[in-house]
């Protein structure tokens, strides 16, 4: 595995972890941080696959750092903030029109309607991570919607609002984007050199 790979840095503090007779305080966090936080969500990525499970995987980190002590998580939370691109409400509705409960895709479509209406046509639409709510109890709230500009996801902008309606009550539909793909692990090293 390459250097730059972060489940390379994960393998090598496990594995110097059970080789030490005596690990420090410092070396027991970070292993309970790769066994309670990154290794679930790794594989939970490599299960869940697609654009809409991507708001999920990031609820899901948050719920899974909160053992940190709190100096600790807020240098996490300050990291998933920044890279919390799955928390934009473009994504967040993506994923809430592929939700099991029926109240949140009902929701998911009609801010997807609303923001349809809002939309001008001509004003350019920023892409930045909102601010994360980290007390949030599911994946709908990891960000406050009155703060944020809500615009429609563009991956359903050739869907008319009628055909987003009979597809918000019948669940069977798929999309079928990736969240995390291997290209983007190859990038990591180029990244890493950068």
């Amino acid at each position: 595995m390459a250097h730059s790979r972060w489940l390379s840095s994960a393998n090598r503090i496990l594995k110097h972890y059970v080789s030490t007779f005596n690990p420090s305080e410092n070396l027991q966090l970070l292993v309970n941080y790769v066994v309670k936080v990154y290794a679930p969500i790794w594989f939970r990525n490599k299960q869940n696959t697609s654009l809409k499970d991507g708001p999920k995987h990031i609820f899901q980190v948050i719920m899974y750092s909160r053992f940190l002590p709190k100096n600790l998580r807020s240098v996490v939370d300050s990291f998933i903030e920044r890279n919390g691109f799955f928390a934009h409400p473009k994504n967040l509705l993506v994923s809430m029109l592929f939700d099991d409960r029926n109240h949140i895709r009902e929701l998911a479509l009609r801010r997807i309607i609303k923001a349809r209406k809002a939309e001008s046509s001509t004003k350019r639409r920023i892409f930045k991570p909102p601010k994360t709510n980290f007390s949030a109890r599911d994946y709908t709230e990891i960000i406050v919607w009155h703060d944020c500009q809500v615009t429609p996801p563009p991956v359903l902008r050739h869907i008319f609002n009628e055909d987003l309606q009979v597809l918000a009550k019948d669940k069977s539909w798929e999309i079928d984007f990736p969240c995390h793909t291997k290209s983007v692990e190859r990038c990591v090293k180029l990244v890493t050199e950068a």
